[in-house]
C-alpha cells in the first residue's frame, strides 16, 4: 500500500525590524514546490521571524514545528538550509538527533539532502555532512 507521506515546512528569516523585515514567501514557495514534486502532503507551515543569533530554546516556532512533527508522526520536516535548525554545531546536531530518533526525515533544500533513506535509517553521508558543516560554521544561523 502506497500512502502519501506528510511534511511540515519550517521557514525562518533573521530580520525582525518591521521596515527591514525579510519575508519567508520564497522559502515556503520553494519548499511547497519540492513537496509537490516529491509527492509529499504539506500539513502545516511554520514561519519564524527571529535573529539568527538566538539559541534554539529561544526559537519558539522551531520548537513548535519539531513538537508537531513528533506528536503527529509527520514524515518530513522541510527547510531551506541546514542553518535554519540551529545556531551552533551542538544545536544542529541535537536537532538532527531528535529528528532521527523520531524517524522524521529532514530535507535541506540548499544542501539537496535528506537525512533518512527509504528504509527510515540515517544516511551516513548525510549525517557526516551535517556534522562537518555544523562544525565548520559553529555560530552561523
Amino acid at each position: 500500500m502506497n500512502t502519501v507521506k506528510t511534511a511540515v515546512i519550517y521557514a525562518r528569516v533573521s530580520s525582525t525590524i518591521e521596515r527591514n523585515r525579510q519575508n519567508t514567501e520564497r522559502q515556503v514557495a520553494d519548499l511547497k514546490a519540492y513537496a509537490d514534486y516529491s509527492g509529499l502532503h504539506v500539513v502545516k507551515v511554520y514561519e519564524e521571524y527571529i535573529s539568527g543569533g538566538k539559541n534554539n530554546d529561544e526559537r519558539a516556532i522551531l520548537q513548535d514545528a519539531i513538537e508537531y512533527c513528533i506528536s503527529n508522526r509527520v514524515d518530513f520536516l522541510l527547510t531551506s538550509e541546514l542553518s535554519r535548525i540551529g545556531r551552533s554545531s551542538f544545536e544542529v546536531l541535537e536537532t538532527v538527533k531528535t529528528l532521527i530518533d523520531h524517524r522524521i526525515n529532514l530535507y535541506m533544500q540548499k544542501e539537496q539532502f535528506t537525512l533518512l533513506g527509504d528504509d527510515g535509517k540515517a544516511v551516513d553521508v548525510c549525517t557526516d555532512y551535517v556534522g562537518h558543516v555544523s562544525h565548520l560554521c559553529p555560530n552561523r544561523a
